[in-house]
């Protein structure tokens, strides 16, 4: 679904070498790298939020940059890393914005469209949630919120820049299992993170970035050794079994 070919990511000076990428449609794809290793650069050219440096990235096999916005629109559902808002919009308020590039100037939301937002909000188990005000959430609840308005946009791919990056252990676990589960509904996932554990635990496919360079990319036990990930952070990690089926990630801390 998405091909990156020759490219070159940067703002006023190329980052890493020229980068060939493909993604495909219908997996749970992660984008894994520590703080200021061009990650976030990469995933942005990529959804065409940026022009890359060089080379080219296609969309089922359009330039990007050449869609339309509208087009754009129906092509990327982004959510970002957190979302602040000062106007007291109610939780159904915010989700219906999603429906904006479906909606004609001047025209209000249909039967349908708001339909579409309540199904998206009960999706995510937050229709309940419909008439309180957004800005009177916790914050797990505010990010399912964001995420329920780029389901309601009814686009082919759901971009997610670090989307647990603020919030406490439980809200993350919560949104994770969430996103986990609309993989499984058979959505296409793009998500950033600087977390392994995320990426052991829930990608389909993984592309570990450094220095604006992409390291490697494959599936996620393939990828995600103890050798590599200590390579990629700088640091003493293991790849650790816990019993038959599952594993974790950790790091061992030298004390003076």
């Amino acid at each position: 679904m998405i091909s990156a070919r020759n490219l070159q990511i940067g703002y006023q000076k190329p980052l890493g070498d020229h980068l060939h990428l493909e993604l495909s449609a219908g997996q749970f794809h992660m984008i894994l790298g520590p703080n200021g290793s061009g990650k976030s650069t990469l995933f942005k050219t990529l959804i065409g939020l940026i022009r890359p440096m060089s080379g080219q990235v296609l969309v089922n096999q359009l330039d990007v940059h050449r869609l339309a916005a509208t087009a754009r629109a129906k092509t990327f559902a982004y959510v970002p890393q957190s979302q602040q808002q000062v106007f007291p919009y109610t939780v159904g308020e915010m989700v219906l914005m999603g429906r904006t590039s479906h909606i004609k100037p001047f025209s209000v939301p249909s039967h349908s469209d708001i339909e579409l937002c309540d199904q998206a909000m009960a999706s995510l188990d937050i229709l309940g949630l419909k008439n309180q005000e957004f800005t009177k959430l916790s914050g797990g609840q505010r990010q399912l919120t964001i995420l329920a308005r780029a389901l309601a946009q009814d686009a082919q791919i759901l971009v997610l820049d670090e989307p647990t990056a603020s919030l406490d252990f439980g809200n993350e676990i919560r949104v994770l299992e969430r996103i986990r589960h609309l993989a499984d509904q058979g959505w296409t996932i793009i998500l950033s993170t600087h977390n392994p554990d995320h990426a052991l635990q829930l990608a389909d496919t993984v592309t570990t970035v450094s220095h604006g360079t992409v390291k490697d990319h494959g599936l996620p036990h393939q990828i995600l050794t103890s050798a590599h990930l200590s390579d990629l952070y700088q640091a003493n990690v293991e790849v650790v079994s816990i019993g038959q089926t599952k594993t974790c990630i950790a790091a061992q801390l030298n004390r003076a």
